[in-house]
């Protein structure tokens, strides 16, 4: 096991590389962990480290490969609990390879910032290991509990240091340890700039926003995971001139207009992409026109257009 864990780290970012891909899983060029899996089970010759490995462990790394799942979007509920539909798949029966796929998770995390020093892990300090040992753990509830039961879990463990009341029997709760996650609250003081800003909006804006917030892909679908969004609200936070109210105004707004777009999909989950708004609402200084910004949200390109847009301001 661990050869194959030392086997995995070593190639798991080969995917990565564009020409690699184009030549030997050209229909998978521009999806990394999917193209290392092609390149895997096609062309295995081609990777010796994985090749001398037993077949067991082979499929582990294809198993693991093909599970779309980002732990970190997880880490900032700004995934749904159908995301972890899939982390459920491969953590049941004899089979499991939840252990394995955690690791790999780890490691892929504890790498981030890695460009900047080598002399350890910058990425992985005490606040963010607490933040991961608190997932890790939530998620191998799933090997006997639901998702939505899980998810619910997660966002009554983060609410502990936010100082927020989670129940999760009622929807504003849910919905509010959403966005306090999503606005990366860490303690009681972020927890409580959230709680205000979000019962600052109307009521019919608060419940609207909160049934968006609240549909996870299982229940209600299509629901909407805003790729992100945590920058979007976060960055706004920051910005003394946008703050955290005008943020919530525009999550609406955005969860609209994807809803609108998106009214004939036949996805559980459609992923719209709010780069663009998440950049514009570090740097604008004039709220009114934040307030006032137009946007449009663009599918992608062929069968991905389904489940997957792009949010692009007007100018």
């Amino acid at each position: 096991s661990v050869a194959a864990m030392m086997t995995y780290m070593a190639i798991m970012n080969l995917g990565k590389i564009r020409g690699f891909n184009q030549v030997f899983a050209p229909d998978a060029a521009d999806q990394p962990y999917a193209a290392l899996a092609s390149i895997l089970q096609t062309f295995p010759i081609l990777i010796p480290s994985y090749n001398n490995l037993d077949e067991r462990w082979q499929q582990m790394i294809l198993t693991t490969l093909k599970a779309d799942f980002n732990f970190g979007q997880f880490l900032q509920a700004e995934s749904l609990a159908a995301n972890l539909q899939l982390v459920q798949s491969i953590s049941l029966g004899e089979g499991s390879v939840l252990g394995f796929f955690l690791f790999r998770i780890f490691a892929a995390m504890c790498g981030i910032l890695g460009k900047a020093s080598l002399e350890g892990s910058l990425f992985m300090n005490e606040k963010m290991f607490r933040n991961f040992k608190m997932g890790l753990d939530v998620l191998n509830r799933l090997q006997h509990e639901s998702p939505e039961h899980v998810f619910h879990c997660f966002l009554s463990e983060r609410t502990k240091s936010q100082g927020l009341d989670f129940d999760p029997e009622k929807m504003e709760s849910r919905a509010l340890a959403r966005l306090a996650c999503m606005s990366r609250a860490f303690d009681q003081n972020v927890g409580s700039e959230v709680s205000s800003a979000f019962h600052s909006l109307e009521a019919t804006e608060r419940e609207q926003l909160m049934v968006f917030l609240d549909a996870n892909g299982i229940r209600v679908k299509p629901s909407f995971l805003l790729y992100n969004a945590p920058n979007l609200l976060d960055s706004s936070r920051k910005n003394q001139q946008i703050g955290l109210q005008r943020a919530m105004h525009m999550l609406l707004k955005i969860y609209k207009k994807a809803a609108q777009e998106y009214s004939d999909t036949s996805s559980a989950v459609v992923t719209v992409m709010v780069d663009e708004m998440a950049v514009f609402a570090a740097k604008c200084c004039d709220p009114d026109l934040f307030a006032a910004t137009n946007f449009d949200i663009t599918r992608s390109a062929g069968a991905k257009g389904n489940s997957l847009g792009v949010l692009v301001l007007k100018s």
